[in-house]
């Protein structure tokens, strides 16, 4: 876990959390995300299942690394452009072991709500998130809004930037009253960090149980 910024949490009135890998945790999700790349390029391309796992491994969707990469930013080098990938995962969600998934506890999201504005800013599509939040039993009472592309709005890429100048014009507050939970740093920290706001690092649920019991 790392912190960016100084989050003061008698000054922070909005949190803003992602939602894969930072809501919820599986230590098989790697695995899972290449498998589901794989068969998305083979549905959506001419490359053979050999092609494919060349041209996955020298861009990077490999089972190494930390985090999983952005397909959005990379369907193109496979031959797949960003409108079939868009029509494409919306029939087809990225689905995960549920059995094997680690959620931080819901009086977490619910207490927090207390005090403080919560939002979800996700690049995933908002089906999906509402279709994992429910397979997981994430409580999502807690939020004031989801901000993730929809049928309607997928097309038109809205970058986590902004999504908070969004969050920030609706709430009228500063960005240094913002503070970012998430798992990629040039993602979902840096984009409010350059802003003028906080980030909190996580690599798993357990990190946001343990920043927020001292926060």
């Amino acid at each position: 876990m790392d912190i960016y910024g100084s989050p003061n949490p008698q000054k922070i009135k909005v949190i803003v959390f992602d939602f894969d890998e930072t809501m919820y945790f599986s230590p098989s999700i790697k695995v899972e995300y290449n498998e589901y790349i794989k068969r998305t390029v083979m549905a959506l391309s001419n490359l053979t299942e050999e092609e494919t796992l060349l041209l996955m491994d020298k861009l990077g969707f490999t089972a190494g690394g930390e985090k999983r990469l952005s397909f959005t930013k990379n369907c193109e080098s496979f031959g797949v452009s960003k409108h079939a990938w868009d029509e494409y995962r919306l029939k087809n969600f990225f689905e995960i072991d549920y059995s094997k998934a680690q959620i931080a506890p819901n009086a977490l999201y619910q207490n927090l709500a207390k005090k403080y504005v919560l939002y979800i800013a996700s690049n995933e599509v908002l089906d999906n998130v509402l279709h994992k939040a429910k397979r997981l039993g994430i409580d999502l009472a807690p939020f004031k809004e989801i901000l993730a592309p929809s049928p309607k709005t997928l097309h038109t890429y809205q970058s986590k930037e902004q999504s908070f100048m969004a969050i920030q014009q609706k709430e009228g507050c500063h960005f240094d009253e913002m503070m970012m939970i998430g798992d990629r740093y040039n993602v979902d920290i840096k984009p409010l960090e350059d802003l003028g706001g906080h980030g909190v690092l996580v690599q798993n649920t357990n990190d946001i149980v343990s920043f927020f019991k001292s926060f």
